[in-house]
């Protein structure tokens, strides 16, 4: 992390498999300076109630930095979620699952599932007034049965990517200032909603597909 002035640093984790327990902070500097990068890239990450990521800006005009996640399949159940909605309150969330995954040192390996999954019983929640992001980007199939929430007064942009389908199961709800979903075929069944902010203007929300259901 920076001190008084300055970015926050970049941490990169690269293994076949990555379990977090502990803290990982690239901060900005709390009179001026935007947040730093975490990067993990594995075949699995595991989480826990005791992990913490913070790439957040700490001074009035800087940006969040952001948490990049590369693997070979992401699960996302009541843990992973919790872990998710503290570090969206400060920290530009990416998740990416790759059918080929290359982890440093250690080579490239193929035919993985590449997808990601947000279960029934999980539910992301957006506290904070600091504009975040999370982006979801699968290789093959984005299944979301539980829900992502944020309000008028907690900016978030949800942006949904697939090279196969997205579905928003019909017990599922998406709240986001913006929300963009783009696969080619995309299955909207349950609540997709898109508020106003009176900081950043909105609402937008935007599907593009080849094929749509909605």
């Amino acid at each position: 992390s920076a001190g008084i002035r300055g970015n926050g640093g970049v941490i990169m984790l690269s293994a076949s498999s990555i379990s977090m327990d502990g803290k990982l902070i690239a901060k900005g500097g709390t009179e001026s300076g935007n947040g730093g990068k975490i990067n993990t890239v594995s075949s699995t990450l595991d989480v826990s109630d005791t992990s913490v990521v913070d790439a957040g800006s700490q001074s009035a005009n800087g940006e969040a930095g952001e948490f990049n996640v590369t693997s070979a399949a992401l699960t996302v159940d009541q843990t992973f979620a919790s872990f998710l909605s503290k570090t969206l309150d400060t920290t530009k969330v990416n998740l990416s699952a790759l059918k080929d995954v290359c982890i440093a040192f250690g080579g490239c390996s193929g035919n993985h599932q590449g997808s990601i999954a947000v279960l029934a019983d999980a539910t992301i929640t957006k506290l904070s007034d600091s504009r975040t992001s999370l982006v979801m980007n699968a290789q093959a199939d984005l299944n979301i049965e539980g829900n992502i929430v944020g309000a008028d007064n907690t900016p978030l942009d949800l942006i949904l990517q697939s090279k196969e389908s997205v579905v928003v199961s019909i017990l599922a709800s998406l709240r986001a200032q913006n929300i963009t979903i783009t696969a080619p075929t995309i299955e909207a069944n349950g609540n997709l909603f898109a508020y106003g902010s009176g900081n950043a203007g909105g609402p937008f929300m935007a599907l593009f597909a080849t094929r749509l259901v909605v």
